[in-house]
């Protein structure tokens, strides 16, 4: 079970005005999980789809890295002021599909797991890194 997480925008001004506090739940099945988001980025809700293989010959009892490769609704290609100053943040990298803005997720993580349940997720894509914790089942 994925419980809760935070970001960390590359871009100052992304970091500085969007939202960095996640309320997420989600679940892990293998190496594909899906996670509600109360509150992505721009204080919309999100939901996220995404495939984490792990990266060969890095798996330990406590750590492993992986890829990450996977789509996120709950954003959108508007201009988002940002400041006073007219200074805005926008999504270019999505597509629209019907009525929903698909915005692609790619990009590598570690995870580090402590007392066989608990583990905590670093992943970083081109925008931003995510942290977020999660419990599991014992890896035997």
């Amino acid at each position: 079970m994925i419980l809760g997480g935070m970001s960390v925008h590359f871009n100052e001004a992304a970091r500085e005005y969007l939202n960095q506090q996640h309320e997420a739940i989600g679940v892990r099945i293998d190496d594909f999980s899906a996670t509600y988001v109360h509150n992505n980025s721009y204080d919309d809700p999100s939901f996220y789809i995404d495939w984490t293989p792990t990266i060969p010959h890095t798996e330990t009892k406590y750590f492993e890295a992986h890829g990450i490769l996977g789509i996120a609704t709950g954003y959108d290609n508007e201009k988002h002021v940002i400041d006073d100053q007219g200074n805005y943040f926008q999504n270019r990298e999505g597509v629209m599909i019907g009525d929903e803005y698909i915005m692609p997720m790619i990009g590598v993580g570690v995870t580090a797991t402590a007392f066989g349940h608990y583990q905590v997720n670093i992943d970083l894509t081109p925008d931003c890194c995510y942290v977020f914790q999660s419990a599991t089942s014992s890896k035997t």
